[in-house]
Formats: structure tokens, sequence, C-alpha cells
């Protein structure tokens, strides 16, 4: 549930199993979080996080006297945004099952290095009527949703496996790893390398 500064909230405790995380950022470092991701969030609605990882990365953020903290915030916040979209953008239930199934397919590899011709063709609808219903549903161009999948997948990666950062690259459609580089700090606001080394420090020992 994302709230305002103005906001007066409380919590009312339902049952032993429910855990409640208050994570405070300031409001101009979260609106370029907004701006970068795309999203504007209805506050008061309750969103979706199915990602168990981030909660425990939420547990087991450093105390504020340490220098590390703001920049974990910030880390989790974007994980948080990320998981959010991808639970309630990129699964729309209105949005028609050719569209859902061509955007499952185009994530994998033998299509992840194409471009809105290629998700045209998968989806069975003309180019034009595709850029229409991405933007319906999504609200977003093509390009940009398409570089909104090719992000996450590399988030993923990064987070999941220990690839190399070049592999990941090639492994998203990226030809160029100077490229790659500048899209993800520009989508995450820190490199891979960042990114890889600032989850991991945030997951618990085992």
């Amino acid at each position: 549930v994302f709230l305002e500064p103005k906001n007066i909230h409380c919590f009312k405790k339902q049952s032993n199993d429910l855990h409640a995380f208050s994570l405070s950022i300031l409001p101009a470092k979260f609106m370029s979080f907004l701006s970068a991701f795309g999203f504007t969030p209805i506050y008061g609605k309750v969103y979706t996080c199915r990602n168990r990882e981030i909660i425990k990365e939420i547990q087991h953020l450093p105390s504020a006297h340490s220098s590390m903290q703001p920049f974990l915030i910030n880390a989790v916040v974007g994980g948080l945004l990320s998981e959010i979209i991808k639970n309630n953008e990129l699964q729309l239930d209105n949005a028609p099952q050719p569209l859902l199934s061509a955007i499952e397919k185009f994530q994998q590899p033998q299509y992840i290095s194409g471009g809105v011709k290629t998700l045209s063709d998968l989806s069975g609808y003309s180019r034009m009527h595709l850029c229409r219903l991405i933007e319906k549903h999504y609200k977003k161009t093509p390009v940009s949703f398409i570089l909104d999948i090719r992000m996450k997948l590399a988030a993923e990666y990064l987070l999941n496996t220990t690839y190399s950062v070049e592999k990941i690259a090639s492994s998203v459609g990226f030809l160029s790893i100077s490229h790659f580089y500048a899209a993800f700090k520009n989508y995450y606001g820190c490199t891979p390398k960042q990114y890889r080394q600032t989850k991991s420090s945030l997951r618990p020992p085992i």
C-alpha cells in the first residue's frame, strides 16, 4: 500500500501470521523512481508482491546508523516497484490472450532480441493493432514495453544466476555491452554489477 507523507494511518493486526513493514523514502527520490519505471500508483490501493526474497531483504536492512542504508533502501524500493509492475501490469486479465501468449513467448531466447515486429508476428496482430493494444492495456509505447521485459529479465538473471554481465546482456537481446549498461543504469539507477552486489548483500545468511 502506497501512502503519501500527509496521510495519517494505523495498522490493526489481524492474525499472528501477519507482519507489517513500513518503508519510508524521501518524496523527491520516490518520484524519481516512479518516473524511471513509468508507474503511477493509486494511493491506498493494495498491490501484490509475490517475491519472498524482497520481504527478506526488508527484514534484514541495516539500521539508520549504517552508511549503506540509503543505498540499500533504494535498491529494495526499485525491486518492489519492479515486482509490483510485473504482477499488476504484465499479467492483466483483461488483455487479449493472443497478446499475453506473445509476451510470454517473446521472453524466450530465440525471440528476445527481436523488436516490435517480432512481437507482432508472435501475436498474429498487425503492427498498428499491436501498438494500440499495448498502449491501451499497459499505458506504454511498444518500444518502452519491450525494454521493460528485457530489464526485468536481466534483473532476474542477476539475482538468480551466476551468469556474467556479458552473458546476461546477450540473453536479454543486447548486442552491445555498453548499450546494456547504459539502459540498465537508466532503468534501475545503478549498474548491473552494483545491482547484483546490493541484492546479494541484503540476503540473510543461510
